[in-house]
């Protein structure tokens, strides 16, 4: 099975939720003036204290790409771009 990618834009004002399985990564391209709040949570193995994965808040105001993932056993990456922000958000997703 080979990689396949897809790269959309995030409007101003939207939210999006990329629910990766393990192999599996968001690339986010924040533009000058861009008002986002990412949220990461890597999947965790239940019922044990293995990986230590806890929910990470990232407020990045400074232009530049982000990958999230892979995890290594998937997770969630949500994107919230503010309404006051002024500009929109570029992603890739990448599944393995």
């Amino acid at each position: 099975m080979g990689t396949s990618t897809s790269t959309r834009t995030l409007a101003a004002g939207t939210s999006r939720t990329f629910n990766l399985a393990p192999a599996s990564a968001v690339t986010l391209t924040l533009p000058p003036n861009c008002r986002v709040t990412i949220t990461e949570s890597p999947a965790t193995v239940v019922a044990t204290s293995l990986g230590g994965n806890a929910t990470r808040v990232h407020n990045p105001r400074l232009p530049g790409t982000f990958t999230y993932g892979p995890y290594p056993m998937g997770g969630t990456v949500v994107v919230e771009n503010a309404s006051n922000s002024g500009s929109s958000v570029t992603w890739v997703r990448s599944d393995s």
